[in-house]
């Protein structure tokens, strides 16, 4: 049949399944403690409190639950989700989400697959048949409110119970919903008893959230309507969240709490054998009704239970006791250690590097065991032991051989030597004998060094190869050779030791006054500390240029120099400083200048002057610069010169050129008429002074100013108007009458 897309939502919503619960419970004496959110889920034996944790941050919340006895499963509710899980033994779960209501933190489900969810203070127990895939909800039961938070079910009445933090125990009806107050228990922690479980016998056990203690009250005490006494049993975790299911009809182990008191702590095999047998290791304090068993794991279980106690690899193994009638284990001993050594082979890949070796040089020996440690021997292992490992390093004095065996502990086990590998040992040669042309040297000098008595390379300790070599040392320097075998590459001893003394300059330096000049100037050398002859140098030119502490220099171009102190005396030697350069520049010529201006000109006015030829700076004689300047000279006449300054060095002076200088002419004199009437008219007159030319201009105003003639003209009356025209000089100004527009002025004309 095809179901429709609607169906296939109505069945995803009533069934979820994230996982899938196959493997049931086997009705185990273990209780089961469900903590925290996600939920941590922590297998408690009852009897010795011991804990262990089985599974973690399972369902992503805090959970109910309950046991059910009809298919060996535990359910669990979610209390935020309102999911049910069905738990299997494995921790694999099938996930229902079928609406139930959430916060329902009380469950348990009875001998016929009915599983009871009921939330503290409230009046109502939620009732769902899992015995149907998936459980369905049956009819609710109506109770009272009631502040407890878990209860179980009793196997020898049916009915629920639960106790609250005050020791108040209530019964529910589970046909009816009815609750009733039985007794009260004393001698009992003030504290929450989130999760409770009954045994075979109808004990009840509280676990008690904040400090993990598990009280029983037996079930003659539940029903007794007087208080009754709660004893404490054991010792578990605490949780803030805890819930609890147990398989009721399962009976307490009979072993407690009781570890194993082994024989021994370990085992191991002898040489030659590959086994060891755990049932050589008894206990001497075995509970009746159980027997002593052996676990690869711990906690022991069914599961990690060994059914053949030959052990034939090394590892750690865990003894307990096992009761039978109620399929439970007691606590595991300490870890048990088994150790399988087999019988080394004969070391393998062996070798000698390198095989042949010089007098006092050495050789690694390797190889490799496959089991225990390689052991070195000389000629054969009734020898002398030469030392242990890979590799390892000998030094014979003469050629040798060597075997190896594999050798373990616990047990001690030895293998057969291997075959013998050699190292051969070859003599070093005689060392040579070594002397020095010179063995006092000036520093910068050289001596020879020559060696003797070897045949094959020598070597010598500058790290030169040669019979005999050069040197030339900085500092004073002992030397050595050795002599090389070219067939065996061995060796030899140093040589005697032959010490070069290098004696040092005795300090002298050099200077100068000035590092640059120009052509045709001195420069002034001086050596400074010498006790010596003085030889100066110019540098490329091996004849010296003078012997005096201070020499003075005219370079014509650019120069190095460098000098030479040479002592008489043993103890000093020839010194030479660094180079001295001096750079030398040219002179350049001289500028040629000229009159660009008027070369005459009158006092007060001014003429120009130009230089050319000059590629630097232009000073001239009256301390003016540059290529082009003018003048106003006062003296007639005036001479001029320049000179050219190119890179500091400045040219001779060039040839003068002169300017004259001419006087202005005293004022005429005898100037009328001053004053004459509009409309009249009168002759000018005037007297010049010398040879001076009198000469009567119309106005300033005109460029060039209008020459009268000497005659006589009529004259009117005019503004006086003031402005000297371009060399002309104003000495007087007839005094008009009236403003007319013509202006005449008294000019001296030069």
């Amino acid at each position: 049949m095809r179901l429709s897309t609607i169906t296939l939502l109505i069945l995803l919503s009533s069934k979820l399944v994230f996982s899938q619960a196959v493997t049931p419970f086997t009705c185990e004496s273990f209780a089961y403690l469900f903590q925290n959110s996600p939920t941590d889920i922590i297998q408690v034996d009852l009897q010795t409190g011991n804990t262990t944790e089985v599974a973690s941050n399972l369902f992503g919340e805090d959970v109910s639950a309950g046991y059910n006895r009809a298919d060996n499963f535990i359910y669990l509710n979610g209390k935020k989700t309102g999911n049910l899980y069905k738990v299997d033994k494995n921790w694999n779960y099938t996930t229902y989400n079928l609406g139930i209501n959430t916060g329902l933190y009380n469950a348990d489900i009875d001998a016929n697959g009915i599983m009871y969810m009921y939330k503290g203070n409230s009046t109502s127990i939620i009732r769902y048949d899992l015995n149907v895939d998936p459980p369905a909800q049956i009819s609710s039961l109506t109770t009272t409110k009631t502040g407890i938070a878990d209860y179980a079910f009793n196997p020898i009445d049916g009915f629920l119970y639960g106790v609250d933090s005050r020791g108040r125990v209530y019964q529910f009806n589970p046909a009816t919903g009815a609750r009733t107050l039985t007794t009260t228990v004393t001698d009992l922690d003030r504290q929450t008893y989130g999760a409770v479980y009954f045994d075979a016998n109808g004990t009840l056990y509280l676990n008690g959230n904040s400090n993990g203690k598990i009280f029983t009250v037996s079930h003659s005490t539940l029903t007794t309507g007087s208080p009754s006494n709660a004893v404490f049993f054991s010792q578990a975790t605490k949780s803030g969240t805890n819930d609890g299911a147990r398989c009721v009809t399962a009976p307490l182990c009979k072993v407690g709490d009781t570890a194993p008191n082994l024989s021994s702590t370990s085992i191991s095999n002898d040489c030659g054998e590959t086994s060891v047998n755990l049932g050589t290791i008894s206990a001497d304090n075995t509970p009746d009704g159980t027997v002593l068993t052996w676990h690869s794991g711990t906690p022991p279980s069914n599961g990690n239970k060994l059914s053949d106690l030959n052990i034939t690899s090394s590892g750690t193994y865990y003894a307990t006791f096992y009761d039978a009638e109620n399929d439970c284990y007691s606590a595991s001993n300490t870890s048990f250690t088994v150790t399988i050594v087999a019988v080394p082979t004969i070391p393998t890949a062996l070798s000698a590097s390198p095989s042949s070796i010089c007098e006092g040089g050495s050789s690694n020996l390797t190889g490799t065991c496959s089991l225990g440690t390689i052991n070195w021997y000389q000629n054969n292992t009734s020898g002398t032991l030469v030392g242990t490992g890979s590799p390892l390093s000998v030094s014979p004095s003469s050629t040798t051989n060597y075997v190896a065996t594999c050798k373990s502990t616990s047990p001690n086990c030895e293998s057969s030597p291997s075959s013998a590998i050699t190292i051969t040992v070859n003599p070093k040669p005689t060392p040579p004998s070594i002397t020095a042309g010179n063995t006092q040297i000036c520093l910068g000098n050289s001596t020879k060094l020559t060696a003797t008595g070897c045949s094959g390379t020598v070597t010598w300790s500058s790290g030169d190869t040669g019979a005999s070599v050069t040197v030339s040392p900085g500092v004073t320097t002992d030397y050595t050779a050795t002599c090389t075998n070219t067939t065996t590459s061995c060796v030899s001893t140093n040589s005697n030791t032959v010490t070069v003394t290098v004696v040092p300059s005795s300090g002298v330096t050099i200077s100068i006054d000035k590092n640059t000049i120009c052509a045709g100037e001195t420069i002034n050398l001086l050596m400074s500390n010498c006790t010596g002859i003085i030889s100066w140098f110019e540098v490329g030119n091996p004849v010296p240029i003078g012997n005096t502490a201070s020499l003075s220099q005219n370079p014509s171009s650019t120069t190095a120099y460098n000098a030479l102190c040479d002592a008489s005396q043993a103890a000093y030697c020839s010194s030479s400083s660094s180079n001295i350069d001096v750079i030398v520049n040219a002179v350049s010529s001289a500028p040629s200048i000229s009159i660009t201006g008027n070369s005459t000109i009158c006092t007060g006015e001014t003429t120009t002057l130009a230089a050319t030829g000059c590629a630097g700076t232009v000073s001239w004689s009256n301390s003016q610069t540059g290529t082009s300047i003018t003048v106003s000279p006062s003296v007639s006449p005036t001479t001029y010169t320049a000179t050219c300054t190119v890179n500091g060095c400045t040219s001779p002076s060039s040839t003068g050129v002169d300017v004259t200088v001419n006087p202005i002419p005293d004022a005429p004199s005898g100037i009328s008429p001053v004053n004459i009437c509009s409309g009249d008219s009168s002759p000018l007159n005037g007297t010049c002074s010398g040879t001076s030319t009198l000469t009567w201009y119309e106005s300033a105003l005109a460029l060039p100013p209008i020459i009268l003639p000497l005659v006589q003209i009529q004259l009117r009356a005019v503004l006086v108007q003031i402005q000297i025209p371009l060399r002309l000089r104003l000495f007087q100004v007839l005094e008009l009458l009236s403003p007319l527009t013509k202006t005449l002025f008294v000019l001296e004309r030069q």
